[in-house]
């Protein structure tokens, strides 16, 4: 304290610096630093301040989260980590500190949840993430197993953190990292009696999706085995489910190996079997047909096979056996070859398990195999199909269709259901309006093991025909003579009216909601069949007000927020984009001020629904067919009405994102495309960033060019919005308006449209009151200025010459005032355009001649 500060003084500081203390220990930072700054006030030298000051600053970066992570390591103790939780949730951390936490926290070798809690939050932070990075480089193998140990949220952050190239020194050192996680994943899987197999797994199968190219050379005989054992049928389904992911990436990778060692896999255990290896061999087996049908095939029909497993099967007696064999064969159904083979070697033993309704499970799987083997007779189907709603519909209104009893049956049903469905469009039709049924279905929904087969039921209800091109039916036509046959007419029950009325009865079912509350727990399989479904549902314009109040936006944000994440980028385009289009569709036809409230504020889900929007309007379909303009149309729409809203921020976020695309969109070849691309360049005309590209810009002229270009297009639509945004930016911007008038084509343009030729044969509509109106705003604008060049150019323009060379600009303003019944621009006319022009005395007798005509006096 320095000598001038009195007793009074150095008392106030002393409480002021103690209830700073406090303050920022509660957290109340913005509270102790003006604490803090009253004591400043009183003495600028004191030590003790300035250190207070310092102690704030590192608290408001973060520091405190170190003091309680070591406090959480000394004490274990669940409330300690709380603390820690709470603080790392509420408060933002520095690189620096959240570095020192992690190193805090790598010093635990444990299994406690709450160290996953925390490590896992952590490594959400810049600094914690890039402390781990560097710890696996110098110490691969300890840092791995402490963080394996610690849980399966930080396992899942590690993973991430091993694909982020930002995180890291140098890609040398990330793709050295990635190797040794992956070998080190590999022997965790190894170890016998591992009690966390799915978290190993885990990272096999997500580096394998994203990043196998770095991977080669790592993955033996031994290894392959590791992965293959791990599909067995016994084993839990989040288990085998990576399994899965990683033998089907290993396909991909090296698809000559992977067949030879799952057919070494399957033939060797078979060779020497004991009913745990046949299980093990047949669930790789089946696992493996989808992924490599050709491959699967030729195992599976290769001499003796199939009479060798099911004399082997038989001989076990074994119900998980029996359960894998079935499963191996309902899958390889899935190739004729495949299916004569079944047919002619299988068909009696399954059909045993079809007639055995002791075992309802088995009993319901065999039928369903004997129904792929058979013929496609339509009336078989439909036959099928009946059976299979009746048990459907009775278990459902029993309440027995979540039951551990009825599980297999139902699940069996629903997959039988559905290969009906897939066959004929009858059984599509009786089904898609079944309300009974689509009840049924709906309630499946939300049953997990059920959830895909109930979706792609109703998949297939709801699917419309894909629209052809000419130019696509005819190469379907030239594709079907190179192969002597004819293109089978279609079915009228998929034509657009019956599947419109059967979405219909899937909207009034309320299918939707049950996805809403099904969808966090869907596959990546299943979210894709419901944007499909909820794609469908959206196509008709009567069903999106329903779709909205069902909760279809909000659940279409969530699942293509969740597509962003997925490993295979085809998977997730395909996920998105019919989320895209549904989102355009329902949101054209929804008021974006009265949706955009409640839950959907709450929830955040208005910028997610502009960024879907951004992305349809920028993709650019793969195929070399013509262009399918519609959905952009769609999308340019539907964000055309949320720019409508008065949430400056939002429009601003959309005119940083979209700006090129809709530059980009102005000069297409398409005149609705054009003109819809206008009109959400006329709802962003406010924002600084469209104002700073038609102002400060360096291509500022030529958008303005472009501007004025579509002022004369031949649209009407597109002349309104083309003026609409003029008028906004050069009256939210003086340099727009000096712009505009130091163009040289603005005259002509403004001319064009307060003077229109009679019959403008470049124009589709001709020019209207609409129009002209809008000129006029933009000329009150400049008129109004406080700048002399505004105001001449506004008196040149009028005394120049009208467009056909008789008179003036300002005659035909004058004769355009008689004539219009808008008050408002009867008024612009007057005092802003005719008020310092002369006119000549012809076009003064003009004038009187013509109130004479339409009886206005004098």
């Amino acid at each position: 304290m320095t000598e001038q500060t009195n007793g009074a003084q150095a008392e106030r500081i002393e409480k002021l610096l103690e209830q700073a203390t406090k303050l920022t220990k509660a957290g109340s930072l913005l509270e102790a630093h003006n604490t803090l700054r009253e004591a400043n006030s009183l003495d600028r030298n004191n030590p003790r301040i300035q250190q207070a000051f310092a102690d704030l600053k590192d608290a408001e970066n973060g520091k405190p989260i170190v003091a309680l992570c070591e406090k959480w390591l000394h004490t274990k103790d669940d409330d300690d980590g709380e603390r820690a939780l709470d603080y790392l949730h509420s408060h933002s951390i520095s690189d620096e500190f959240s570095s020192q936490a992690m190193a805090v926290m790598m010093r635990y070798q444990g299994d406690l949840d709450m160290a996953d809690q925390i490590t896992s939050a952590l490594l959400k932070l810049r600094g914690a993430q890039k402390y781990l990075a560097k710890q696996m480089v110098d110490a691969p193998t300890v840092t791995y197993r402490n963080v394996y140990d610690w849980g399966d949220d930080s396992i899942n952050a590690l993973n991430a953190i091993l694909l982020d190239p930002n995180v890291w020194d140098s890609e040398k050192d990330r793709i050295a990292a990635e190797r040794d996680v992956f070998q080190l994943a590999l022997a965790q899987m190894m170890r016998a009696g591992e009690d966390h197999p799915e978290r190993a797994m885990r990272s096999i199968s997500r580096m394998l999706s994203v990043e196998s190219s770095h991977l080669k050379g790592l993955i033996d005989a031994d290894g392959f085995d590791i992965i293959l054992v791990h599909l067995d049928i016994r084993l839990p389904e989040s288990l085998r489910r990576e399994a899965t992911i990683a033998t089907s990436k290993l396909f991909e990778l090296a698809p000559e190996s992977a067949e030879t060692l799952i057919s070494q896999f399957v033939v060797n255990r078979i060779k020497k079997p004991t009913a745990d290896s046949l299980i093990v061999s047949l669930s790789a087996a089946a696992a493996v047909f989808p992924m490599a049908p050709s491959a699967a095939e030729k195992l599976f029909l290769q001499e003796g096979f199939l009479t060798s497993f099911i004399r082997l099967v038989q001989k076990w007696k074994s119900a998980r056996l029996e359960q894998a064999a079935l499963n191996l064969l309902d899958i390889a159904c899935m190739t004729k070859p495949a299916r004569d083979g079944i047919r002619e070697h299988c068909y009696d033993w399954i059909q045993e398990f079809a007639e055995n309704l002791k075992d309802q499970k088995k009993s319901m799987q065999a039928r369903k195999i004997l129904m792929k083997l058979k013929s496609d007779s339509k009336e078989d189907w439909d036959q099928q199909a009946s059976s299979i709603s009746r048990l459907i519909v009775k278990a459902h209104k029993e309440g027995n269709m979540a039951s551990p009893e009825s599980e297999q049956e139902m699940k069996d049903a629903l997959e039988g259901l559905a290969m009906c469905m897939l066959k004929s469009a009858k059984v599509r039709d009786e089904c898609g309006n079944d309300i009974s049924l689509l009840a049924a279905l709906a309630a499946a929904i939300e049953v997990q093991k059920y959830m895909f087969s109930a979706l792609q039921v109703l998949a297939y209800a709801s699917a419309y025909r894909p629209r052809m091109s000419d130019e696509q039916k005819k190469m379907q036509q030239l594709q079907a003579y190179a192969a002597n046959s004819q293109v089978p007419p279609p079915n009228p029950l998929d034509d657009d009216d019956h599947v419109t009325k059967r979405c219909r009865k899937i909207v009034e079912a309320k299918v939707v909601s049950h996805i809403v509350k099904a969808a966090p727990r869907a596959t990546h399989l299943s979210a894709s069949l419901a944007v499909q479904i909820i794609n469908s549902l959206s196509f008709d314009k009567k069903h999106r007000g329903m779709l909205a109040q069902q909760g279809a936006v909000r659940i279409l944000a969530k699942l293509w927020e969740a597509a962003k994440q997925y490993a295979d980028q085809k998977e997730s385009i395909s996920t998105q984009i019919p989320a895209c289009n549904a989102v355009a569709r329902i949101l054209i036809s929804t008021d974006p001020t009265v949706y955009f409230t409640g839950e959907a504020r709450k929830e955040q889900i208005l910028p997610t629904c502009a960024k879907m929007l951004q992305q349809l309007i920028s993709h650019e379909p793969d195929d070399d067919g013509p262009r399918n303009w519609l959905p952009t149309f769609e999308a340019l729409l539907a964000l055309t009405n949320l720019a409508s809203l008065e949430d400056m921020a939002f429009k601003e976020a959309i005119a940083k994102d979209s700006f090129v695309k809709i530059e980009d969109l102005l000069l297409s070849s398409n005149h609705n495309i054009r003109m819809r691309a206008m009109e959400l360049l006329t709802n962003l005309s406010y924002t600084p960033t469209v104002l700073s590209m038609f102002s400060t810009d360096m291509r500022a002229k030529q958008r303005l060019d472009i501007v004025l270009a579509l002022v004369t297009a031949a649209e009407k639509g597109t002349r309104l919005a083309a003026l609409g945004s003029l008028c906004m930016m050069t009256e939210a911007s003086e340099t727009v308006s000096r712009a505009f008038i130091r163009n040289e084509k603005s005259k002509a343009m403004a001319t064009r449209i307060i003077d229109p030729p009679v019959e403008d044969v470049e124009l589709a509509e001709p020019v209207g009151e609409d129009e002209q109106y809008r000129l006029c705003y933009l000329i009150r604008t400049l008129a109004n200025s406080a700048e002399v060049d505004m105001k001449r150019w506004v008196t040149e323009w009028a005394s120049g010459p009208a467009r056909n060379g008789e008179g003036t600009v300002a005659g035909r303003a004058a004769m355009l005032m008689l004539t219009t019944q808008n008050q408002e621009m009867r008024d612009i006319l007057t005092q802003c355009l005719l008020k310092d022009v002369q006119l000549s005395e012809d076009e003064k007798a003009a004038l009187v001649v013509k109130v004479k005509e339409l009886g206005l006096g004098s």
